[in-house]
């Protein structure tokens, strides 16, 4: 069972690595020397020293604990009672260190013996000075934990020397934390869950066990077959609840309304709560570390120092209290003029938090739009719905319907949006519902490019008998490429620059006149030389050495497309120069992505370069800042992973609030696609996930794909029934397969499953189809996988015609395997995966590499075989979890079996009988027992029982190891 680690059990050690190599130091020093852990509570300093002194035992020290209290202190010698000989002289210092220090040594192996003294800020001065009098004379290795802040803590600074080490232990980071939360529910934990964990914990690992534990205990914290995530709002156990308890008893009487004004309403400017508190209890709530202040220029504003300690207080507060406290901070902003920015919100949220009900309409509409800007999708949707439909004005549902758009909530958008179409009382408003109404289609509700171009025009002309403005052309553009229409999109594009001139291009980049020609007058009739052409002008690379992406220039300023000026209201909103700026930078995404995927890459490269030179155009949008920049790095990571860029793709990311977001999920599969096809299966896998909870159940544009590569990627892992689990949710949808590229789930389940020739003739038919749609980059893909599964011989041929025609060393490198492949050419095997790891294909380089180490064998070549093997596993150690059949097989296996004696052989120790393989292959039994009886001779058995030592040990569960 996932994440079955007794809560007891202790927490391995995350981020602090560099502790432990002091600690090793201080324990290779000896007895006399030693290392205190200072840190703040709960940060794991009792962890980290404990572990030290399991490891000196394991070096062979003696080991003794001593734990300082407050209670011991009182007494001298108290926390050391129980080291010291009954007949000590307590009078005579010197005589007690020899006579301690002598029963100790009774005490200790020949490699001496360690102490470990807990809180040793806590220590009674007798013990103090006894402890630093047998330190000196060599009687004990000294491991001791204190704690910062604390007013012992000089006391025990004062032992750290040039023989006892100071290790500092600081909270966890937000990775560590990942990491750690990973480990201990062995599986992987969503993002947005963890930094959950992260901001709930502030990293304090003591904090995080216990939110952990009780997360799990009330069932909110749960495991849906991929990855963990927090359902809702979970509860804190009591041993928590006691641990923040005791921490927030500390605060004065005089203070307490304070902490709960805080509680329900920080940041708070320091006069409001001057006004409940008298300055002298402020004080000593920021020096005990309760509350924090920060200022931002003349102004200073204070919040509690921990997310937990406000999670508690509200828990502990009474429904009155709360209302009476969210009331008077209302009463106290709106006497005090009001003059913050964030003013009204507070405002509004209190008063509705308190009361239900908002009187002044106007004021929750602003609330909500700050909200909304803040990215708090929820509290904005809670801030609009308070307003009676009836008062909602145009902007109202506008607001309305793109913040249920970011929450995700595609259909609520739509109504809300329609009805801010027919409510917009000029051209400017309609045209930003129009256009925010159709990405929500697209985007949201997976519609395709005919059926969104359809509300556009009706949308428009039933308010207007004029052309369609040019706002709404680009719209046309971007939807094209959204909807897969690559093509369409580029001929759209040729067809805005002939409309508006090469000024609607100046600002995309070094060549973007010459890019817009090259990429979108290249399409469909255009032949291969005529592309090839375009793409070498464009600064494509050249010989068969490594990815070279073209170089670019700094962009010069952005021109005025001559039709902006006419169109309607946008130019009223905001100046003409950053609506030619938003005309053009949604263009070139729009035609960056559709160059990439049609085999343009290096103009899709260079478009791409000229647009990471802007900050995104913060115009008045129908589309969030967040969703253009998300999508900016969404169609990034396609154009280096299509053109042969892999690492680079997968060093790209958004800003952590950003995964959150409705639009992350498109990022999510983009970066697990790329992670798929560098062989990062486990952070495919991830990605994969994710973007299917955020999905779930109402984004038709991304659920559909998401599951069938996550399809593909656990069918690549060996794992038959998590593939085919997805595949039935894929199956469940009321959305047909967009794209043929979806053919890789059923496809790789056909192979783990051991059906290798089914999933090629599978490979072959969406290779096809992706052909005569012009999806190159999915052909590639596709014949690729063909060849892997030991197809090489039918696709060879076409994806050398492919590498003539396309751009970038991906795909000269999946020519050069598959015909390798298909030749059995071990060097050519070897000079392919040279080029595979330059792209960053390490688990395809890893399979040619060991099919020519079994090339190699064959021919009684050993030594050469063994290399390879050897390069292969330093290889997959980048690809964890990678089980593919050509994994599977022994060196020398893979290269002596057909592809059909492999299929057959697999399916054999899946444990289907020869009567059912033959069924599902439409073969005869005896057929498939001829097949079977030449695998033994080639793999040197004797029959079925052996099948899972020579092939890798493939069972019903998938492989149980890969073969290296």
């Amino acid at each position: 069972m996932p994440g079955s680690t007794r809560p007891d059990r202790p927490w391995p050690l995350v981020g602090r690595q560099p502790q432990l190599e002091t600690g090793e130091s201080a324990m290779d020093a000896g007895p006399g020397c030693g290392l205190v852990v200072f840190g703040a509570v709960g940060v794991g300093k009792s962890r980290l020293a404990g572990e030290f002194l399991e490891r000196a035992r394991a070096r062979g020290y003696a080991v003794a604990r001593a734990q300082a209290t407050v209670a011991a202190a009182a007494v001298p010698l108290g926390a050391l009672a129980h080291l010291v000989p009954p007949y000590l002289d307590r009078d005579d210092l010197l005589s007690a260190v020899q006579q301690t220090a002598a029963h100790l040594r009774t005490l200790a192996t020949p490699t001496g013996l360690a102490l470990f003294v807990d809180d040793l800020h806590l220590l009674d001065q007798a013990s103090a000075l006894l402890l630093r009098r047998l330190m000196d004379v060599d009687a004990v290795l000294l491991l001791a934990t204190a704690r910062t802040g604390h007013p012992g803590t000089a006391l025990a600074a004062g032992f750290v020397d040039d023989k006892v080490f100071r290790v500092d232990i600081e909270v966890l980071g937000q990775e560590e934390t990942v990491r750690l939360l990973s480990t201990v529910l062995e599986r992987p934990v969503g993002r947005r869950t963890a930094r959950r964990f992260h901001t709930l914990s502030g990293g304090n690992p003591l904090y995080l066990r216990e939110l952990v534990r009780s997360a799990r205990a009330s069932g909110v914290l749960v495991h849906d077959g991929e990855v963990w995530e927090l359902d809702d709002d979970h509860t804190f156990s009591p041993h928590l609840e006691e641990l923040i308890g005791a921490r927030l008893a500390q605060a004065a009487a005089d203070t307490r309304t304070a902490l709960d004004l805080l509680a329900l309403c920080e940041p708070l400017p320091l006069h409001h709560l001057a006004a409940v508190a008298p300055h002298a209890g402020l004080d000593a709530l920021e020096l005990s570390g309760l509350v924090t202040v920060t200022r931002d220029g003349r102004r200073a504003s204070a919040r509690l120092a921990h997310p937990l300690y406000g999670e508690t207080i509200r828990s502990r507060l009474t429904t009155f209290r709360e209302r009476a406290l969210l009331l008077f901070h209302a009463d106290l902003v709106e006497g005090l003029g009001a003059r913050r920015r964030e003013d009204p919100l507070q405002v509004a949220l209190a008063r509705l938090e308190a009361t239900g009900r908002v009187g002044d309409p106007g004021l929750l509409g602003e609330a909500a739009r700050r909200a909304a800007l803040t990215g708090d999708h929820l509290r904005a949707l809670e801030l609009i719905e308070a307003i009676p439909p009836e008062e909602r004005s145009f902007e109202r549902w506008m607001l309305y319907g793109r913040t249920l758009y970011e929450a995700g909530r595609f259909t609520e958008a739509e109504t809300a949006l329609g009805i801010a179409v027919g409510s917009a009382s000029d051209p400017r408003h309609r045209l930003e519902a129009i256009t925010a109404r159709v990405h929500n289609l697209v985007w949201g509700l997976g519609r395709g490019l005919d059926a969104a171009w359809s509300v556009v025009e009706g949308d428009w002309h039933s308010g207007s008998d004029e052309p369609l403005p040019v706002v709404l052309r680009v719209l046309r553009i971007t939807v094209a490429a959204a909807t897969h229409e690559w093509e369409a999109a580029l001929r759209f594009c040729r067809e805005f620059v002939e409309a508006n001139g090469s000024a609607a291009f100046a600002g995309l980049g070094a060549g973007a006149d010459a890019g817009a020609d090259s990429g979108a007058g290249a399409g469909a009739g255009a032949g291969p030389d005529a592309r090839a052409n375009a793409g070498a002008d464009a600064g494509t690379d050249t010989g068969d050495g490594g990815a070279q992406p073209p170089e670019v220039a700094q962009p010069p300023e952005v021109a005025r497309p001559p039709e902006v000026a006419g169109v309607a209201g946008t130019a009223d909103a905001v100046a003409p120069d950053a609506v030619a700026r938003d005309f053009a930078f949604r263009v070139g995404l729009a035609e960056a992505v559709s160059s990439a995927y049609t085999g343009r890459g290096a103009a899709a490269l260079e478009r791409m370069r000229g647009l990471e030179a802007y900050e995104v155009p913060a115009t008045a949008s129908a589309i969030s800042r967040t969703t253009l920049e998300l999508a900016r790095t969404s169609i990034s990571a396609v154009v280096l992973t299509e053109y042969g860029l892999l690492d680079d793709a997968l060093a790209l990311d958004a800003a952590p609030a950003d995964w959150d977001h409705s639009d992350a999920r498109m990022l999510q599969v983009t970066l697990g696609r790329t992670a798929l096809l560098a062989g990062d299966l486990a952070r495919a896998r991830q990605l994969f996930a994710e973007a299917i909870r955020a999905s779930r159940p109402h984004s038709a544009y991304t659920l559909p794909e998401a599951l069938s590569l996550l399809a593909a990627t656990a069918a690549q892992q060996g794992d038959v029934e998590g593939a085919e689990r997805a595949l039935a949710e894929r199956a469940a949808l009321p959305v047909a397969e967009s794209m043929p590229e979806e053919r890789l789930g059923p496809a790789w389940a056909l192979a783990a499953a051991g059906r290798l020739g089914d999933a090629c003739r599978m490979l072959l038919r969406a290779a096809q189809e992706a052909r005569v749609l012009g999806h190159a980059h999915s052909e590639a893909i596709m014949l690729l996988d063909v060849a892997r599964l030991g197809g090489g011989q039918w696709a060879a041929d076409r994806l050398d015609g492919l590498a003539k025609t396309c751009e970038g060393p991906f795909h000269r490198a999946r020519a050069a395997v598959a015909r390798a492949w298909a030749e059995e050419d071990p060097d050519g095997l070897v000079r392919a995966a040279e080029l595979l790891v330059g792209v960053g294909a390490r688990l395809v380089a890893a399979e040619a590499l060991l099919t020519a180490g079994a090339l190699w064998r064959r021919r009684g070549r050993h030594r050469s075989a063994q290399a390879l093997e050897v390069r292969a596993a330093g290889l997959l150690d980048r690809c964890p979890g990678a089980r593919t059949p050509a994994l599977r097989m022994p060196a020398g296996a893979a290269a002596a079996l057909t592809p059909r004696e492999a299929e057959i052989a697999f399916m054999a120790l899946r444990g289907l009988p020869s009567r059912e393989i033959a069924e599902v292959l439409h073969l005869s039994t005896r057929t498939v027992d001829n097949h079977l009886q030449r695998v033994y001779t080639k793999t040197g058995i004797t029959g079925r029982a052996q099948l899972g030592a020579a092939l890798g040990g493939v069972g019903p569960g998938g492989p149980a190891a890969a073969t290296r």
